[in-house]
């Protein structure tokens, strides 16, 4: 259950070769200073297409979602970064090592997260920086954050070339519960995850996930999953603080 709704995440890199997954339900072009740690995750093979994105944290890590990376090898992912254009700019990094959380469960998306450590250290400047992260316990409802990435901009699958970016809103994990159980049996969110919630027409979609949400310039969320695509359900995220410690085992 919970693996088919990540699949409607990730599943054209994997079943359209040459599509690129690119944009935010109702998001804006994103200004080029706007989201320097912001990491494109593409397949290494044929088109180089983009799947996944993720988040610079530091010198030679990216953070993303467990499910981008889980049953790959090293040599089948890229990291693109510096710019906010698919199709062209940037620097290139090859993966030197996939650190996938021990506990990751996919069939139920827990502790859907992991890292990807690059063969060389990013040449940091304006357009590529790193992202702190958020330690706080609690995160109130309400707060608005800033989302970024490549995710498609409707069921249609239009595919723009720019970096989208969406302001959303916090919801409790009590009523992000009870919005999602209004359609699916789905478990209720636990404490290691968060959810936002816009109106209808406004959120994350296919080739988001493993992408930073980001409240007061900290990263709070990895997208992790959602009934695509902004269809008035709530997003679900990996909340960061919950693996504040763990992360920073692997930071050297």
């Amino acid at each position: 259950m919970f693996l088919n709704i990540v699949k409607l995440f990730v599943i054209s890199w994997i079943v359209q070769g040459d599509a690129q997954e690119s944009r935010i339900v109702g998001g804006k072009d994103a200004s080029d200073s706007l989201a320097p740690y912001q990491v494109s995750l593409r397949s290494t093979g044929g088109s180089k297409y983009h799947f996944c994105a993720g988040s610079i944290i530091s010198e030679n890590l990216i953070l993303t979602a467990a499910h981008c990376t889980n049953g790959l090898e090293v040599d089948q992912i890229a990291a693109v970064v510096g710019t906010n254009k698919l199709s062209s700019g940037g620097d290139h990094y090859e993966i030197n090592k996939i650190i996938i959380h021990e506990n990751f469960v996919a069939e139920r998306l827990q502790n859907d997260i992991s890292l990807c450590q690059i063969k060389e250290e990013f040449n940091f400047n304006d357009k590529v920086k790193p992202i702190r992260l958020d330690s706080r316990p609690k995160i109130r409802p309400g707060s608005r954050c800033v989302l970024t990435g490549w995710g498609f901009t409707d069921n249609q699958r239009t595919v723009p070339d720019n970096l989208q970016v969406l302001n959303v809103t916090v919801l409790s994990n009590r009523r992000c519960s009870e919005k999602l159980a209004q359609t699916r049996d789905l478990t209720p969110i636990e404490k290691t995850q968060m959810c936002t919630l816009n109106r209808e027409s406004e959120g994350a979609c296919n080739g988001d996930s493993g992408g930073p949400l980001v409240r007061n310039g900290k990263q709070v969320g990895i997208v992790s999953w959602g009934i695509p695509c902004a269809r008035g359900f709530p997003d679900v995220f990996v909340y960061v603080p919950a693996y504040y410690d763990w992360i920073n085992e692997h930071i050297q």
